[in-house]
Parts: structure tokens; C-alpha cells; sequence
């Protein structure tokens, strides 16, 4: 299956790994639909949709606060124990992820991504990603206090740049077939 650069980007995909112990993807979910959000006041963010990975080690009162934000929007998707993750990975526009595995996935598919850390080995890899123009980079979420609204930057700045997002998508599969990271 093919992936296709969509004109104007609406569909991301969130994960965190197995566990998200920073709370990075509940922020971000925060950030985009929460009206009161420095990010909402400045940025337009309608008819986004997030398909989000719930891992397997996320914590009990986590998830519940990921399905109580969901609850209130139609348009966040939470998925537990996903039987065809490429599949879904297809139909998204751009994603954002830790982990080396998903990014790897995410790349090999194509879906132009933003990556951010939480460990030392996983920042040296999101950095070889960011230096062939693979991924984006956007931080460490163990230091960096403005992550996830450099993030939502990326993803609305994005939204509207089908060139940047085709680039991007041909560089991320580029280094993973050839594994030229």
C-alpha cells in the first residue's frame, strides 16, 4: 500500500511507546483542543484529528484521563491493543512518537514524523532521523519544558505544507530501506 500526501494534513497519529511516563501525549491533547491552551489562542487547530497508541504499561488512572479528553472530543481515537497499527499509521497525515521501534515503523511507511526523547540512546537516534531529514526532532521530554508546544508548532506549521510533509515521508523511507542513519 502506497502512502499518500494528502493536500491539507488533518489525521495525526500520537504514541508514546508502551509507557508514557511524562505525560507528553495527554499534554499535546491538552494543548491542541483545550480552549484555554497558549497554543489554542494562537494557533488554528480545527478538524485536527488524533488517533492515539495507548501502550501497554500506561498507567490505569492515565488511560483515564486520555478516555475523559476523549470523551469530550470527537475527534481523539484511542487504541489499545491494536491488532493492524500500519493501517492506521496510513490514513495518518503526520505523527508524533518516542521509541525507536514506532519511529522506525513510522518511517518505513512513510508518515512524516516528529520524534521526541526520553532516554539518552533515543535521543542519539531521533538526532540521526532529524540530521538526514528522516523526522523532526523536537526534544528531550525528561528537560526540555517547551516540547510539547514546539511539537503542536510543528504539526500545525505542517498541516498546510504537503512539499515539506512528501519530503520528508521520501527521506524517512529512503533511510530506512537503505538504513542510512
Amino acid at each position: 500500500m502506497d502512502y499518500i500526501i494528502n493536500e491539507h494534513a488533518k489525521r495525526a497519529f500520537l504514541s508514546a511507546g508502551d509507557k508514557d511516563e511524562f505525560g507528553v501525549i495527554l499534554a499535546i491533547l491538552s494543548e491542541i483542543f483545550e480552549d484555554d491552551s497558549p497554543c489554542r489562542q494562537v494557533l488554528d487547530l480545527t478538524g485536527v484529528e488524533c488517533e492515539v497508541m495507548i501502550g501497554r504499561d500506561f498507567d490505569v488512572e492515565y488511560i483515564k484521563k486520555l478516555q475523559d479528553l476523549s470523551s469530550k472530543h470527537e475527534t481523539i481515537f484511542l487504541n489499545e491493543k491494536c491488532e493492524d497499527l500500519t493501517a492506521i499509521m496510513h490514513k495518518c497525515d503526520f505523527a508524533v512518537a518516542s521509541e525507536e521501534t514506532m519511529l522506525y515503523s513510522l518511517c518505513s511507511v512513510g508518515v512524516p514524523t516528529v520524534v521526541f526523547s526520553t532516554s539518552d540512546g533515543e535521543a542519539l537516534v531521533a538526532k540521526r532521523f532529524d540530521d538526514n531529514g528522516a523526522a523532526k526532532y523536537a526534544g528531550d521530554a525528561r528537560t526540555d519544558k517547551r516540547l510539547v508546544q514546539k511539537i503542536v508548532t510543528w504539526g500545525t506549521a505542517a498541516v498546510d505544507n504537503p512539499g515539506f510533509r512528501s519530503r520528508m515521508s521520501s527521506r524517512a523511507r529512503e533511510a530506512v530501506k537503505g538504513m542510512n542513519l
